[in-house]
């Protein structure tokens, strides 16, 4: 029992995270001061319950946190029983209506700050000069992830929170040198009373962001506490321990912005790609497959959905994701080995390629449920097509971005032009067109075939942002995506990714007879070796 000889002081434990913590500690062997804002029933039921189960003592205390004579008198009545204070746990806490600032009363913040920040701090003040007498302790204060993330609305309760943190940052060093520790613990969503008082947009927009993709349940949110408050923690102060299944990592996979990027995480997903890539073709057997241009898109699929589009494969149908349209649809390779390294479907559904009756066919055939937002194929069609996504979405007031890939030769097509004209006359600041430039198509080098020349200058013409990067430098790449994701001035967006075709494979590389071919054993071993390095 981590906690046995221990007393603790406990806040707001007559429901949700609080009880949880005080069956917890209970259950760990702590002797606690159970304090409520009144008595009830069936509080005072659980504390019996506790005591007898776990055979601790537990001393129910009453008093309102806004009520500072009532607070010293109960500080009082626990200075009196003489027992020394380990722990003491700051889990009451208000949250209030979600209001943006403008229309948010002055008295509401008081009132929050009142309850989550200034009473907390005039209880501590008071129990940790009984724990200063023992020349040890814990503090835990009760934070949140949106103190960190900051949410729009609710400014008082997020405030309150990270005024909180604040508090931790400063307290670990005063009361350092009585060997008291500071902590804090930030739940995210969480099944409490409280936590359904969270504005389900909200709550959902939290979960789509987690590792876990799900709320957490009280009893999680009082095992963290549980670690700080006992000797496992004994060289932790001054920290802000995240409860929120993940929330940061899933951050980081799922997109938020550049800031939450892991480049090397990206380039390990583009090397599993580029391998993945060959060999799906090489098992398609004598159907060939369309691999340079596939291998040319790699880094720019790894950047999407390695961080940069805001993206669930928990929830690919969840209707504030960002969009991909795969318009250079033969390079479908790239797309479908990246869904299946990120966790759409099994890696092993790639072996069923243009098999009978498989859903991964020659060109993308929409499976939401898969990733695959859009059919695709007919060179010239992936642009209108986000064009007219981007404005639904922007009708619907939905934030969230469409990406759609076009290779350089498919900008011959007159369609392009219209959706560029298009994109440009309806303002899609959340369009974002990305071009594969690798100069080369089926037929040869495009400049031959029909010459595109300065395509960045083209773009500007027609009113777009235009960025033109290495697209095969993974961080150069991020940070053009996105900022071109993050910029909203009114304008669409274009990224030209200047590319080789065939990339990874030296003799596909600049190859213009490998926009589709059919791997020789011999070949397919080649490949694989100069790939295999990288990839381990």
């Amino acid at each position: 029992m981590l906690l046995k000889g221990k007393t603790a002081v406990v806040t707001g434990c007559n429901r949700g995270i609080g009880k949880a913590i005080l069956e917890k500690f209970a259950e760990h062997g702590a002797d606690i001061f159970a304090c409520a804002r009144k008595e009830s029933e069936e509080f005072v039921e659980n504390v019996n319950a506790l005591s007898e189960k776990y055979s601790v003592e537990i001393i129910p205390i009453y008093f309102d946190m806004t009520d500072d004579e009532a607070m010293k008198a109960a500080v009082m009545s626990i200075r009196k029983s003489r027992r020394p204070i380990d722990i003491l746990v700051n889990n009451a806490g208000i949250i209030s209506e979600s209001l943006l600032f403008q229309m948010t009363p002055i008295d509401n913040m008081r009132k929050v700050f009142e309850v989550n920040f200034f009473a907390q701090m005039r209880l501590t003040q008071y129990i940790s000069r009984l724990m200063q007498k023992n020349g040890k302790g814990s503090i835990v204060f009760m934070s949140s992830i949106a103190a960190l993330d900051g949410t729009p609305g609710q400014l008082e309760y997020i405030g309150s929170k990270a005024a909180l943190i604040g508090a931790v940052r400063a307290l670990s060093y005063e009361f350092g040198t009585f060997n008291i520790r500071v902590n804090a613990v930030a739940p995210g969503p969480t099944r409490t009373d409280m936590g359904n008082q969270i504005s389900e947009a909200l709550a959902q927009e939290a979960i789509a962001r987690s590792a876990l993709g799900r709320w957490g349940e009280p009893d999680e949110i009082a095992d963290a506490v549980l670690f700080l408050a006992s000797d496992l923690s004994g060289y932790v102060t001054g920290q802000v321990i995240r409860v929120d299944g993940g929330g940061y990592v899933g951050t980081r996979l799922r997109g938020g912005g550049e800031a939450n990027l892991d480049f090397g995480c990206i380039r390990s997903l583009a090397k599993k790609i580029r391998r993945s890539i060959i060999e799906t073709g090489y098992a398609a057997g004598r159907k060939g497959a369309h691999f340079g241009g596939a291998l040319s898109a790699v880094e720019i699929l790894a950047c999407l959905y390695g961080g940069v589009m805001d993206i669930d494969p928990k929830q690919p149908d969840r209707e504030n994701r960002d969009i991909f349209i795969m318009s250079k649809g033969h390079a479908v390779l790239a797309l479908y080995t990246a869904l299946a390294h990120v966790g759409y479907f099994p890696i092993g559904d790639l072996e069923t390629f243009e098999q009978n009756d498989s859903e991964l066919v020659v060109h993308p055939a929409m499976n939401v449920k898969r990733g695959i937002e859009f059919s695709g194929g007919s060179l010239g069609m992936g642009l209108s097509q986000a064009v007219g996504a981007a404005l639904a979405y922007r009708r619907k007031k939905i934030g969230n971005r469409v990406f759609v890939l076009l290779g350089d030769g498919e900008c011959q097509e007159g369609a392009v032009w219209e959706g560029i004209m298009s994109a440009a006359h309806f303002k899609l600041d959340n369009l974002i067109v990305i071009v594969d430039r690798n100069r080369l198509q089926c037929d040869g080098d495009t400049e031959n075939v029909m010459a595109l020349q300065n395509l960045p200058s083209k773009f500007c013409a027609f009113g777009f942002d235009t960025y033109e990067v290495d697209g095969h430098d993974v961080i150069a790449l991020c940070d053009a995506l996105s900022s071109a994701r993050n910029k909203k001035d009114g304008r669409p967006k274009v990224v030209i990714a200047n590319t080789i075709k065939g990339k990874g494979v030296s003799f596909m590389e600049n190859q213009s007879e490998w926009h589709h071919g059919v791997l020789s054993r011999q070949q397919y071993e080649l490949a694989v070796s100069e790939l295999s390095e990288e990839v381990e």
